[in-house]
This record gives structure tokens, sequence and C-alpha cells, in this order.
């Protein structure tokens, strides 16, 4: 069978004791299915039928709002520490202005800076 090819293996180191293993490796759901081994010997016959199941861990989530729940927790404290960011951004914006501020000068030297741009067609 074209499909098993390159994934199967006999395992002859039990065979003395009566045990023949297959090993099939990269298995898939499609491996699924009743497998059956003959062995005759001689006068001697022997046969088995195996069924094999093979399913995907990740596809039948036993409590679906249990992963709901984590994504919602992770979208929260994804968010708690984008605002905390911002507002600490925020907060250092605030700080390096206030320590950057300039008073203004008395109102008499606002007076000549009026007469002065008045005088220049400013005003």
């Amino acid at each position: 069978m074209e499909e098993y090819k390159g994934r199967t293996e006999l395992l002859r180191d039990g065979l003395s004791d009566g045990n023949l293993d297959l090993r099939i490796t990269t298995v898939s759901s499609s491996d699924s299915g009743s497998y059956s081994c003959a062995v005759q010997d001689g006068d001697g016959y022997a046969d088995a039928v195996v069924d094999l199941e093979v399913s995907d861990p990740f596809s039948q989530i036993v409590y679906p709002w249990m992963v709901a729940l984590a994504v919602v927790v992770t979208l929260l404290v994804a968010s708690f520490v984008i605002i905390a960011f911002l507002y600490r951004n925020k907060v250092a914006q605030i700080t390096e202005l206030s320590e950057s501020f300039q008073p203004l000068p008395p109102p008499s030297l606002l007076n000549g800076t009026d007469r002065i741009m008045e005088s220049a067609g400013l005003m």
C-alpha cells in the first residue's frame, strides 16, 4: 500500500517470544481503522485484528469556555499593559512640559512688545 511506504517498520525483537510489532510513524487520522495480522509457520496459523483510532488532541476541546476565558483574560491584561504604558508616556510628557515651562513676562513688558508689533504693522 503506497500510503504506508516509508512509514512502517516491523520490529522483530520479540519474535522468538511470539511477538511481532508494527511501527507506523507520522501517524494521521487517515490511519484510523482495523489492521489484521496473519502469521503462518508450517502447519501453525494465527491471526489478530487491531482497531486503531487516531485523533487530533486539539480537535476535541473538552471545555471550550476555558479557552474563551483564557483569551478574554489575555486581552484584558494586554489592554491594561497598553493603557499603563500610554499613561506613563503622557505623565512623562506633562512632566517634561512643566519643567520647560517659562512664565510670561510681566504685563509692563508685554505692552512694549505690543507697541513693537504695532509699529512693525503686525497688529
